[in-house]
């Protein structure tokens, strides 16, 4: 999603310090990275991209891109593309979902551009299989540009199997949407918010009109198993408890991010682009760290722009910073999540080439530090041009290889044709956290997955003895003799240490449970 919380890549005990430099990357489109689909003029994609866990069973996590004006069945109605990858960041195998590929059955009208935004699910339906959300923030059910969401259940092959919209008039969605409010503007997969065993939705709307013009909008979602709508909750300039001041064309709801619980009072809290917000300079960007309650009422909130929330990175005038976010782990080991955030129409190395911000949270959401990744900065030297919007999408993989890796849509790149798109896989350099490297050896030859969870995690090996969970003040809680499955259904949310013993040495791995 574009970017959410639930990024079920593979997590080890890794810290970043002072600098994360990019050690590596892949490129992917039709050119590079051994990506055989069919991209033409204006497909845009890489306009959204998400982990979608290891759909296909072969221990690598896979990715969903959007390609939101791919022409297939009429202009512009878009399509996704569910990618298996390898461990090198190329591409293994693709399914495309479209309205004439993939089992898709659903009717979808020039111009609704499907695709626009997409989030992992994790199993809504309860058949093993992941499942995802795609956003069509121009359909016209109800009015133009009312907007819509697509819940797809998916098979292991990345086909649909069926499918639930959600929309102004489908889906048990009873909340107000009028024209040009671009329901689906980006979505964000919030866990289990209200604790009644489904993983509910942020949606946001970035040019929804409460109190004045284009502000945005985000709605909570709370999901049914088969995909629809129990009630909601919006937010707004004027709903859900929200205070902060919201200006002319704000786009507030542009991105969303569930962002794990950042201020530790055991409610998940939830990141939110408002990219064209003009602190310090036209379209500058902003995005606001919301502080939630279980019924998606605001508790709280805090700012991080160009002149608020301790952010010291150099924007420029329409660099639309915060045009995407996703969580990227606890990389600085402080017990917060850090996150990484796009900023597509940034000028570093030439006009609206884009870049990525990694930022390192406190707990009250403000930034402590934060590494900027564009042109011929910090170790990346991936060739970008003018216009191609590295960063309108951004997603955290997790672990692909032996290393963090994030993925980063270029939506604009012309290596395939002019604004076909592309998407890039970054690798981050990482070390070992000295608190533990000194009794714990780091074992690279297994999967746990998904990860982050709900409760029960997978061990992808055999010959595993037992295995410790511990507490991150290194307090061990759970020690048990185990197959593959690891229960954790019954612990407190927050973050652990996992310590696999098996006959091939010692394996640890960071577990975030939600």
């Amino acid at each position: 999603m574009k970017a959410l919380f639930v990024f079920i890549g593979l997590i080890l005990i890794i810290i970043v310090k002072a600098q994360t430099p990019v050690i590596s990357y892949q490129e992917i489109n039709e050119v590079y990275g051994n990506f055989s689909g069919v991209l033409d003029d204006s497909d845009m994609f890489g306009v959204s991209v998400d982990s979608i866990g290891d759909i296909n069973n072969d221990g690598i996590t896979d990715i969903i891109v959007g390609a939101s004006k791919d022409d297939d069945g009429g202009t512009d109605r878009g399509a996704v593309y569910i990618i298996a990858l390898k461990t090198d960041g190329t591409v293994k195998a693709y399914q495309k979902i479209s309205s004439t590929e993939g089992g898709f059955t659903g009717v979808l009208n020039d111009g609704d551009v499907f695709g626009s935004s997409v989030s992992s699910l994790g199993d809504l339906n309860g058949d093993g299989v992941v499942d995802v959300a795609v956003g069509a923030e121009y359909d016209g059910d109800g009015g133009i540009w009312h907007g819509a969401v697509w819940i797809l259940f998916l098979d292991t092959n990345g086909t649909v199997q069926s499918h639930q919209k959600i929309s102004d008039t489908q889906g048990g969605f009873t909340g107000i949407l009028n024209d040009h409010v671009t329901f689906g503007s980006d979505i964000a997969n919030l866990g289990d918010l209200n604790n009644d065993g489904n993983p509910d939705l942020a949606v946001g709307a970035r040019r929804d009109d409460d109190g004045g013009s284009r502000r945005g909008a985000v709605w909570i979602l709370f999901l049914n198993a088969n995909g629809t709508v129990q009630s909601h909750q919006k937010i707004s300039d004027t709903e859900g408890n929200f205070t902060a001041v919201l200006e002319f064309e704000d786009y507030f709801g542009g991105s969303v991010a569930n962002i794990g619980d950042i201020d530790h009072d055991g409610v998940i809290d939830l990141a939110v682009g408002s990219y064209r917000d003009d602190d310090g300079g036209t379209n500058f960007g902003a995005i606001y760290i919301l502080f939630l309650n279980t019924d998606g009422t605001v508790k709280g909130y805090q700012k991080i722009s160009a002149t608020q929330g301790g952010f010291t990175g150099t924007l420029n005038s329409e660099c639309l910073f915060g045009v995407s976010l996703a969580p990227i782990g606890d990389l600085d080991w402080d017990n917060n999540m850090d996150i990484v955030v796009g900023s597509c129409g940034d000028d570093t190395g030439g006009n609206n080439r884009g870049a990525v911000f990694i930022l390192h949270l406190d707990s009250n959401g403000t930034v402590k530090a934060h590494q900027k990744i564009a042109t011929g900065l910090n170790g990346f030297t991936g060739t970008l041009y003018d216009g191609d919007y590295f960063g309108r999408a951004v997603s955290f993989i997790g672990h692909i290889g032996d290393q963090h890796t994030i993925l980063v849509g270029a939506s604009n790149d012309d290596d395939s044709g002019t604004d076909a798109g592309s998407a890039w896989l970054l690798k981050i350099k990482g070390e070992v956290n000295p608190m533990l490297e000194q009794n714990m050896s780091i074992n690279n030859n297994i999967n746990v997955y998904p990860n982050p969870t709900t409760g029960i995690i997978t061990i992808d090996t055999d010959n595993i003895d037992y295995v410790e969970v511990l507490n991150l003040s290194g307090e061990i809680i759970l020690k048990k003799h185990v197959s593959k499955k690891v229960d954790l259904s019954n612990e407190a949310k927050g973050i652990y240490i996992l310590r696999a013993t098996s006959r091939n040495g010692i394996h640890n791995y960071k577990i975030v449970l939600f």
